[in-house]
């Protein structure tokens, strides 16, 4: 199977807006109807369901210390938590049927939540490398089963818009990569080999093309700067803002190996 694969690097912005509740922001120049739907805690990281009635998004709320994964309504309705509470907890996603959920945690290795990362430079983009692994649940939360066991990172599921399949991130050959799995775990291939970071990768609606994100060292201290930030026992991938880090959009032809 080929597919032509579209790589490019994050953007970051930044805005500050604040929302009265469940009512249109009148100051945002460029999005109409913009409502809040969150009013506690630190939330993230929201995806719609395949009917486009739900939402599936992680939160830090209720006392807890790390973020657990939440469903609501796209109305900011009917909160409800459907991970559990041991461990933390990201990367959520929907089945392309609504029959599961997918995301990573740490619950594996047992119920405190992994130490807080403070970075040295406060420009730096900095996402710890915890022990994450794949996840699958029914949508209430319900007959949770392990996808991967893997003793790095494994995270950032998304699925296949028309095959059981996901597409996801993983540390297991020693760096970071995109990967694919079917629904139980099984047939999973490797999809990037160039040394550095590739993450969060999406399919198009018609699956003949992934996006993701990526971050290529080409210096020898490049080169030496990811390969400490790999070999760490807390282990952060570290991308700075500077454009001369910033990756043009390509597209090129790949192959499942």
């Amino acid at each position: 199977m080929t597919l032509s694969v579209v790589s490019l690097t994050l953007i970051f912005s930044s805005c500050s807006l604040i929302c009265k509740k469940h009512t249109a922001c009148n100051s945002e120049p460029k999005i109409a109807n913009l409502v809040q739907l969150t009013f506690k805690g630190d939330n993230g990281e929201a995806y719609f369901s395949p009917d486009g009635k739900k939402l599936i998004f992680q939160s830090k709320r209720d006392g807890n210390e790390c973020d657990k994964i939440y469903t609501m309504n796209v109305d900011g309705s009917d909160i409800k938590m459907v991970s559990t509470v041991m461990g933390a907890h990201t990367c959520s996603y929907w089945s392309r049927d609504m029959d599961f959920i997918f995301y990573a945690s740490t619950s594996q290795e047992g119920t405190d939540c992994p130490d807080i990362f403070v970075p040295e430079n406060p420009h730096e983009y900095v996402w710890p490398l915890r022990k994450f692994e794949i996840y699958k649940a029914n949508p209430d939360g319900s007959g949770i089963v392990r996808l991967t066991r893997n003793p790095g990172y494994d995270a950032e599921a998304t699925v296949h818009p028309f095959e059981e399949k996901i597409i996801f991130t993983s540390q297991r050959d020693g760096d970071i990569d995109i990967y694919t799995m079917d629904y139980n775990g099984n047939n999973v291939q490797r999809i990037t080999d160039e040394y550095g970071y590739d993450g969060a990768a999406f399919y198009s609606p018609d699956a003949s093309k992934i996006v993701w994100r990526a971050w290529y060292p080409k210096t020898p201290e490049e080169r030496a700067r990811w390969k400490n930030n790999l070999d760490k026992w807390i282990k952060v991938i570290s991308m700075p803002f500077p454009s001369r880090y910033m990756l043009p959009m390509q597209t090129v032809p790949i192959r499942y190996r």
